[in-house]
C-alpha cells in the first residue's frame, strides 16, 4: 500500500474523543482513482487501531486541490482537472481507490488492520460484465496531527520550532503588559487557558512557519458578570471604495498591514482573572492568578476591544 515507509516508535495520534492510538509508521501513498488520475499522499500515518483510512481534506486544499461539497457528495479537482468524487456514507464522505486489473502485487504495511475489502454488487446490465475490484476505502475527514500541549510539542522532533513560536508569543504578551499576578479575590473563579499550536503551510504543502497562540477559555464567561457586548467593528465597504478611488485619482499606492497580536492591544473594562499559562507558572507564586489588564484571544469581548 505504501510506496515509501519509515517505522516510527513513541508517537501517538489524538482523536476527537480524547482517545489515543499508537503511530507505527509514516510514508507515501499513491491512490489510483476511478477517473484514471493518481492522488499522491505524503506523510501518511500508519495507525493500526483505526478501521478506516482517513485523508485530511484541509491538507488536500493546502496542497493545491479543490474540494467541492454538495448535499450528498464531493468532487475533487486540481488545476480544473477532475480527480475523483465520493458520496456520503454514515456521516463521512467516501472515495474508492481503483486497483489495477491483473495485479498480483502483495499489499504490505496496510494503514489499518483487519479485512476491509468489500465486494461490489454488480449491476444488472446487458453489457458484458467486467470485473471491478477496489482497494481500501479512503475517507476525506479533517485530521490534523498537531500537538495539543506544550509538553507534547517540546518532546516532539519539531521541539526547537515549537519552542521558538511559544517564546515569541509569551514575549509579546509580557511586553504588552497583558496581565498582572494577583491573589484571587474571594468568590471569584479564574478562567482557564490553553496553548493552540498550529503549522502554517505554503501553497506547495511545505511548512511555512510554526505558530503558537495563548487562548483564554472564554466559553466559561458569564454575560453581565465579566462580559457585556460581543461584536467586532469592521470597516464599511463604502469607506474602502472611497479610499481606493482617492488612491486611483492621485496615483497613490495602498499598503495593507497585519498588526501582530492585534487582539492584545485592547483595554479591558471588566475584572477578569485567568490561571497562569502552562509552562510559564512563576516559581514561588503558583497560587496567584493573572488579572487581565488587556484583551486576550478567546475572550468574548476580544474582537470589540
Amino acid at each position: 500500500m505504501f510506496s515509501t515507509y519509515t517505522p516510527i516508535n513513541g508517537r501517538k495520534l489524538f482523536m476527537g474523543n480524547s482517545a489515543t492510538s499508537n503511530i507505527v509508521g509514516l510514508g507515501k501513498v499513491v491512490l489510483k482513482m476511478t477517473s484514471g488520475k493518481e492522488l499522491t499522499l505524503i506523510d501518511v500515518l500508519h495507525v493500526p487501531d483505526i478501521r478506516k483510512n482517513l485523508v485530511s481534506g484541509s491538507l488536500l486544499v493546502k496542497s493545491g486541490f479543490r474540494l467541492v461539497f454538495e448535499s450528498n457528495k464531493f468532487v475533487l479537482t486540481k488545476n480544473s482537472h477532475f480527480i475523483g468524487k465520493g458520496y456520503v456514507e454514515k456521516g463521512l464522505f467516501k472515495m474508492n481507490e481503483r486497483k489495477e486489473e491483473g495485479s498480483s502485487r502483495k499489499r504490505t504495511h496496510e494503514i489499518a488492520s483487519g479485512d476491509r475489502q468489500r465486494d461490489e454488487e454488480p449491476r444488472r446490465s446487458k453489457r458484458a460484465k467486467i470485473a471491478k475490484t477496489f482497494g481500501p476505502e479512503f475517507l476525506t475527514y479533517v485530521l490534523e496531527n498537531e500537538p495539543r500541549t506544550i509538553n507534547e510539542a517540546l518532546s516532539s522532533p519539531e521541539a526547537p520550532f515549537w519552542k521558538e513560536a511559544i517564546n515569541s508569543e509569551i514575549e509579546s504578551i509580557m511586553q504588552n503588559h497583558t496581565w498582572e499576578l494577583v491573589d484571587l479575590p474571594p468568590g471569584s473563579t479564574p478562567l482557564g487557558c490553553k496553548w493552540i499550536l498550529k503549522r502554517k503551510y505554503k501553497d506547495d504543502g511545505s511548512i511555512d512557519k510554526y505558530k503558537a497562540r495563548l487562548v483564554a477559555k472564554g466559553f466559561k464567561q458569564k454575560e453581565g458578570l465579566n462580559f457585556f457586548d460581543t461584536y467586532s467593528p469592521v470597516t464599511r465597504i463604502t469607506s474602502i471604495r472611497v479610499l481606493i478611488a482617492i488612491a486611483a485619482l492621485y496615483d497613490l499606492e495602498i499598503h495593507q498591514m497585519d498588526v501582530k497580536t492585534a487582539f492584545l492591544n485592547g483595554e479591558l473594562d471588566e475584572e477578569i482573572y485567568m490561571e497562569q499559562p502552562e509552562g510559564f507558572v512563576v516559581p514561588g507564586q503558583e497560587k496567584k492568578v493573572c488579572r487581565l489588564v488587556k484583551s486576550l484571544y478567546g475572550l468574548k469581548q476580544a474582537p470589540k476591544q
